[in-house]
């Protein structure tokens, strides 16, 4: 796994900055270790899930579309080294464990002891020396100073299109560039004011405009938007006073313009999120300029949109069935529909609907519907229903998803007894590849190892060999040996 010293060729200062900025304000939580694992959950805009091992890291927050280390990463690397300093986490060797934290670096001793003129030569002199040393600077600076008009200035700077088009390296040079200010808004959104709230709307702008230079395959621009559109949102609705009138519509006018100028239409606003900072005024302010565009004919699809988060926000189940479910005569109709009333905290009509959709002609998102009910009879304390529900869907759709659905609602019902023979025979004969890979995660290894030999098209893939040869070498090493079978020819000695 990665150590500290090793971040800077793993990410970039500003990520890193941002990591150790998470651990001083204690962001890092439930950290553990077990067999040279380690996992921790690090709150950020929401709480994040993070594995490290010894080949690399696994996490669950935004930036792990792009594979990049993230700053919940760095944190929990930055916070398993200090933690080991203090004795609080150490390494597997008891004997290790009792032989204290290390000798502190002179330099940071120097450092500390440093006169305060002195120490801000040395930075004036680094800035000139370390490229992108000012850079991070700064943004410590924005994040922690409620200089409002200095962020402005960096959104201006850091955001703005250079470019006429980005080809795919050049639009994820800009965005991994522009992270480590995504980043601070982000944390900034945590403490809003009304002007924060207009800066971030300058940031959407900007980044939105240099999306549409680029070349569309890069996805980790059009997250980082997701993303200031989730903290324009959360900044919005977290402010400490209410906007006067003036600041309600011009929030609202902004909200609609976003949507509608005809300048972009692939990212969309949800104004319910809007609805405490709007008050009623605003809301209805944006419902006329709504009802405007779609008199002069402006995108069908975002007035549809808009008109059905304004009917979610009035907790209208009649407009929302109108405008989202059309004859509802599709699964895809009645999942949307479903969807919206759960998010108008309609949960009772949504189950009715769920149950609607599931006698409609299946599609590939049958399971949205299973779930639903399933959920709803958990909830009720229905488990034999919720067993039902994944016995069928099971039935009608065999996989390593459904089978795994079915097994947990079975087990917590305490009928898997029951079940298991006969839903572990109908695996086996429709997904002998999910079969195969049910057994290896029971660690039913023989059993994976007898059935692949036997259906050798139950491991076709070079990965399934893989693991079932590994397992193998464990407790039969000469199964494995080059030639025999020809699968394992790789497999010499156990791992």
């Amino acid at each position: 796994m990665p150590r500290s010293a090793a971040l800077t060729t793993l990410t970039d200062p500003a990520t890193i900055s941002r990591g150790r900025a998470y651990v001083r304000s204690g962001r890092v939580v439930e950290l553990s270790e077990r067999g040279g694992i380690l996992r921790a959950q690090v709150q950020g805009s929401d709480l994040y899930r993070v594995r490290l091992t010894g080949s690399g890291w696994e996490y669950d927050c935004p930036v792990g579309v792009t594979g990049a280390l993230c700053k919940h990463c760095v944190a929990v690397v930055i916070a398993v080294e200090e933690g080991a300093d203090d004795g609080a986490i150490g390494p597997d060797d008891p004997g290790q464990r009792d032989a204290g934290p290390p000798d502190p670096d002179p330099t940071w001793s120097w450092l500390a002891d440093l006169p305060r003129a002195e120490l801000l030569d040395l930075l004036r002199h680094a800035v000139g020396q370390v490229d992108g040393l000012f850079d991070l600077l700064a943004r410590e600076y924005l994040s922690s100073s409620d200089d409002v008009a200095a962020l402005r200035a960096e959104v201006d700077h850091s955001l703005a299109p250079r470019r006429r088009f980005y080809e795919y390296r050049e639009a994820n040079a800009y965005a991994h560039e522009a992270e480590g200010l995504v980043q601070v808004i982000e944390d900034l959104a945590e403490r809003p004011t009304p002007e924060l709230v207009r800066v971030v709307e300058r940031a959407i702008e900007l980044t939105v405009r240099t999306i549409l230079r680029s070349d569309g395959s890069s996805g980790y621009q059009g997250d980082q938007v997701r993303r200031l559109l989730d903290a324009h949102a959360r900044a919005a609705a977290a402010l400490p006073a209410s906007l006067d009138p003036a600041g309600r519509r011009r929030l609202a006018t902004w909200l609609h313009t976003f949507r509608f100028s005809g300048k972009q239409d692939v990212f969309e606003v949800d104004v319910d999120a809007y609805a405490a900072a709007l008050g009623d005024d605003g809301v209805a302010h944006y419902r006329g300029l709504v009802e405007r565009s779609a008199d002069a004919g402006s995108d069908k699809f975002a007035v549809r949109h808009a008109r059905t988060r304004l009917a979610i926000l009035d907790r209208d189940a009649e407009a929302i069935v109108r405008v989202v479910g059309g004859d509802l005569t599709a699964q895809h109709q009645a999942i949307a529909v479903v969807e919206a009333l759960d998010d108008a905290g309609l949960g009772r009509l949504a189950v009715q609907h769920a149950a609607h959709g599931l006698a409609l002609p299946r599609t590939h998102r049958h399971q949205v519907l299973v779930d639903r009910l399933a959920a709803d009879a958990v909830e009720r304390g229905d488990l034999t229903e919720a067993v039902s529900l994944r016995r069928d869907h099971f039935r009608i759709d065999p996989g390593g998803l459904t089978f795994a659905a079915l097994r947990s609602a079975a087990a917590d019902a305490g009928a898997w007894a029951a079940e298991r023979t006969p839903a572990e025979g109908r695996l086996a004969e429709h997904r002998p590849d999910a079969h195969v890979a049910m057994l290896l995660g029971e660690d039913r290894n023989d059993e994976a190892w007898a059935f692949a030999m036997a259906q050798p098209q139950a491991a076709t893939a070079a990965a399934a060999w893989e693991r079932l040869c590994g397992r193998r070498a464990v407790t039969a090493p000469a199964d494995t040996l080059p030639g025999f079978p020809d699968r394992c020819g790789g497999w010499i000695t156990p791992r």
